[in-house]
This record gives C-alpha cells, sequence and structure tokens, in this order.
C-alpha cells in the first residue's frame, strides 16, 4: 500500500533519519554532528582547506556557526589554519592528522550503529537511498566528489544532513514557515481530513507542545488553519482554510520541484522516489525502526 502522505512521509523520514545520526554521533564520539560535519567536508572538499564562508556554503549552516565550531577544533588540535596563496585577508583551515583519526574513528561509528536501521530497510531500498545520496552530491555538491569513495552509510549521513537544512532554510527564505509549521500543513493537506493535535503529533513523531505551537502560529499570525472543537470537551480539531490549503498546495508543487533540481531528476523519477523510500504500511521497516506509531494510518 502506498503512502497517502508522501512528501509528509519523506519529510519525517528525513527528519528522523538525522536525528539518530545526531545521537550516534554526538553519544558514541568525542565530536559534535557539527564538528563530524566540518571535519568531513575538510577531508573531501577539493583541495582539502576551506574558508569559513565555504564551509557554510557548504553545510548550510550560519558562519558564525561555522566559525565558532572551527575555533574549538582549533583548539583541541582537530585543524589548523593554512595559507592559501594571494588570499591573505580570509581564514583557510584545514584538517590535522588528529582530526583525520576522530574523523575516520566517528564514520566507523555511524557505519556500524546504523547498519542495523540498512538491515531493517533492506538491501533494495538501501541501494535506492544510496543512489540518491549520490545524486545530491553530483548535482548539489561536486567539489566533494571524493566522498563517494566512503560507505554508502557514511556519505548518506553527511549529504541527507546537507539535504534536510537545504529545504529548511528554503521554506524560511521562501515562504517565513519553520520546518514544524510545514509539516503540520503538509500533513493536513495529504490525509485529506481533519486531525487533533494529539494526531499530528503521533503521526509527526513531535511533541504535543511543539504541534500546539505551531497551530498557534498557523492559526491566529497565518490565517492558515482552523480550529474546531472535537468529540471531546478538552480535543480540538484541527483542519486547513481555504487560504491554508492554497499556499500548500502551492509549496507542494514547488518542494517537489526544488528536489527534482536537488537530485537532478524527473518528475517521474522524483514520484517514483516517493514510493520507493518512504512507504507507510504495517510493519515498514520505518515502523520497525522508529516505532509503530510512525506509520499508524
Amino acid at each position: 500500500m502506498e503512502s497517502v502522505a508522501p512528501i509528509s512521509d519523506l519529510i519525517t523520514g528525513t527528519v528522523l533519519y538525522n536525528k539518530m545520526v545526531e545521537d550516534i554521533v554526538s553519544g558514541e564520539t568525542d565530536l559534535t554532528l557539527t564538528e563530524h560535519r566540518i571535519l568531513f567536508l575538510l577531508e573531501h572538499i577539493d583541495g582539502t582547506k576551506a574558508r569559513i564562508r565555504m564551509l557554510a556554503d557548504g553545510l548550510v549552516l550560519s558562519s558564525s556557526t561555522v566559525s565558532d565550531a572551527v575555533k574549538l577544533l582549533e583548539q583541541r588540535g582537530l585543524v589548523r589554519k593554512v595559507e592559501c596563496g594571494n588570499d591573505l585577508k580570509a581564514v583557510w583551515v584545514a584538517p590535522t592528522d588528529r582530526g583525520r583519526a576522530l574523523l575516520s574513528h566517528s564514520n566507523d561509528v555511524i557505519l556500524a550503529e546504523t547498519q542495523e536501521y540498512w538491515d531493517v530497510v533492506g538491501a533494495a531500498v538501501s541501494d535506492t537511498y544510496f543512489e540518491n545520496g549520490r545524486r545530491l552530491i553530483e548535482h548539489g555538491e561536486p567539489r566533494i566528489a571524493s566522498a563517494l569513495n566512503e560507505p554508502g552509510p557514511v556519505f548518506y549521513s553527511f549529504i541527507s544532513r546537507r539535504y534536510l537544512l537545504s529545504y529548511v532554510s528554503w521554506f524560511k527564505s521562501t515562504y517565513n514557515l519553520s520546518l514544524i509549521d510545514v509539516r503540520v500543513l503538509m500533513l493536513l493537506l495529504e490525509r485529506g481530513k481533519c486531525l487533533t493535535c494529539t494526531e499530528i503529533a503521533h503521526l509527526l513523531r513531535i511533541s504535543n507542545s511543539a504541534v500546539s505551537n505551531a497551530v498557534r502560529r498557523l492559526g491566529r499570525l497565518r490565517r492558515y488553519i482552523d480550529r474546531m472543537p472535537g468529540k471531546s470537551l478538552h480535543e480540538v480539531v484541527i483542519d486547513l482554510t481555504d487560504e491554508g490549503r492554497e499556499r500548500i498546495l502551492e509549496i507542494r508543487a514547488r518542494f517537489a520541484q526544488f528536489n527534482q533540481e536537488q537530485f537532478g531528476m524527473t518528475a517521474e523519477e522524483f514520484q517514483s522516489m516517493l514510493r520507493t523510500v518512504q512507504p507507510r504500511r504495517r510493519k515498514s521497516y520505518l515502523q520497525r525502526v522508529f516505532g509503530e506509531s510512525f506509520a499508524d494510518s
């Protein structure tokens, strides 16, 4: 059975996978996820050195966030400042041998700790994920083509995070909507029915308070949703307004186009990808990895 909410599932699956990788890196290595990503990018970017601005662009992070992380990495002896020809004004950094060693260990941890996820996904679907990761690198960040020499779970973990942050940034810059805002609107659109805050939180795997805050923003400030009394006294049912439906239909269409450009896909290939990597069906791999409630219809 195909997903009834394919783009909502794509976003939710990407968010959950990236949260899993972040927990693995922060809990099992001596690096934060941002530090790991900086070292990974430096290791694979052409010339194995970069300016702060280049790192920020490649990681889809602010320059201040990257600059702060680089300072800490330098203090720990994991990166070093280097000169670059006549460019004496900008700060260039490169990984040290110790930084490369920690990156190698972190990659090994990701490879080992995500193995259960990929085992549950199965070889055929795993290959689709890795092929999508390859396309994201080739079309979105060709300067790190050498990353494709890493095992699939390693390069996919890096590029999946970049992909997630790129559309979070796109939602914000284009529509001034947060990721949670878009996820709530997309779920209501694709499910095609009213939902309670509890049901939305359950399906998106986020807290009730996060959903409630999004509902208030979308209802009071945007007029994108209506709040109506539910079956019980304390239950509130959420539905899209005409304005909200029009806006999220626009976002959905443009998001599909955004993805086709990111992956270098045709519209037909993108629809095929949605059917392959994010199905919601009973006892699906997403259900087994992230909990049974993820796949509830």
